[in-house]
């Protein structure tokens, strides 16, 4: 026998159940086969959106560093430029133990 001959043999209140059946088939299928994977595909691109931005202020945060050092370097090299030729760190703070009067009589 055909299936719509069985179907056409049932009364009508079987038919009903059997049609309520098949719909809340359906609806499940639709639901696990289509929104489902559509949710968490949001859900995953919600998460790497938020990943990234976090990846964004952390680079951000790194460059205003950088820069921050960068310009504290040219400050120290406009500093070291301007310093007298021959200069040298140890007589330096000789001069300046001797000005102060704290000289060891180690150093001499």
């Amino acid at each position: 026998m055909k299936l719509p001959a069985i179907f056409k043999n049932l009364n009508k209140r079987e038919r009903y159940g059997i049609m309520l059946a098949a719909a809340v088939i359906g609806l499940f299928l639709m639901a696990v086969l289509v929104v489902e994977p559509l949710l968490s595909r949001t859900a995953a691109r919600k998460s790497s959106l938020q990943t990234k931005a976090d990846m964004l202020g952390e680079m951000q945060r790194l460059q205003s560093e950088y820069n921050a050092f960068k310009q504290q370097a040219t400050v120290s090299k406009s500093y070291f430029q301007g310093r007298q030729k021959g200069f040298s760190l140890y007589a330096f703070m000789n001069r300046l133990a001797g000005e102060f009067e704290i000289k060891d009589q180690s150093l001499e």
